[in-house]
């Protein structure tokens, strides 16, 4: 199934980690109960949060689909115990602790591409630098609605150009600055017990920089790719992409960088 399925590489992982953990409790997936799915994700319950719970019920029916097998099975109610943990930004210190134990030399213009851009690690990865207009092209990554083009800020640029002539792959970043966090002395996603700290975390570090430098709500939520409702304008015109100039290079992490 995995092999026809038009998934990312990051949601086939996710996929994989749920047939895993069903394997261990489920009956063959032709065989399986309402009751022994329901069974199955009370016991997930104490482990895991109800987000990530819906996430592995739907890589189940996306196999029971493939199969043909009826759906009615996972049909079942959500409960967990363990409450979804809030993202943390990076301050300044940390994200120069973070650079100064990057265990790949690329990291630190990936983390400088993150804090600059708010792009994701799997939006990086796959990151054009559209040299004739001097913009940066991200491609929709999972709520976004659309691609995303904005102007590549003066500072990172240099970054940005080697980057994209020698990229690596979404799963190879996540490897690094995994190890990278552990170097650096910060405790892993399973490790700690408060708010998280993690790559997607650029994301928010970003959102609340541009915000500090005085860049408003609207543009930031373009910038970032933000899609919730009211947060999307005309993407893709020159005179839309190019109004946002000005904006990004009042982004200031002179600070780190």
């Amino acid at each position: 199934y995995l092999k026809v399925a038009d998934l990312k590489p990051h949601t086939k992982t996710e996929h994989r980690r749920a047939y895993s953990l069903a394997d261990e409790k489920l009956p063959n997936i032709r065989d399986v109960q309402r009751q022994d799915v329901q069974a199955w994700v009370n016991e997930l319950g104490f482990i895991y949060t109800k987000p990530t719970i819906k996430k592995y019920l739907s890589a189940l029916r996306g196999l029971a689909r493939y199969l043909a097998v009826d759906l009615t099975a996972f049909d079942v109610t959500v409960h967990s115990a363990k409450k979804s943990r809030e993202r943390d930004v990076w301050t300044p210190e940390q994200l120069t602790k973070l650079i100064s134990n990057a265990k790949r030399p690329y990291l630190p213009a990936v983390i400088k591409i993150g804090v600059f851009t708010g792009a994701r690690l799997d939006a990086i990865a796959n990151m054009e630098y559209r040299a004739d207009e001097d913009w940066l092209f991200f491609p929709k990554m999972k709520k976004e609605k659309k691609d995303r083009l904005i102007p590549c800020p003066d500072a990172i640029r240099q970054d940005v150009i080697a980057w994209t002539e020698a990229p690596r792959a979404a799963s190879t970043l996540s490897t690094a600055f995994g190890e990278t966090k552990v170097a650096a002395g910060f405790p892993t996603n399973r490790e700690g017990s408060g708010n998280l700290q993690d790559a997607h975390s650029f994301r928010h570090t970003a959102s609340g920089r541009m915000s500090e430098c005085g860049l408003p709500d609207n543009v930031i939520n373009r910038l970032v790719g933000w899609s919730t409702v009211g947060m999307l304008g005309r993407y893709g015109s020159k005179l839309d992409v190019e109004s946002l100039r000005d904006w990004v290079e009042k982004i200031d992490w002179s600070d780190v960088f």
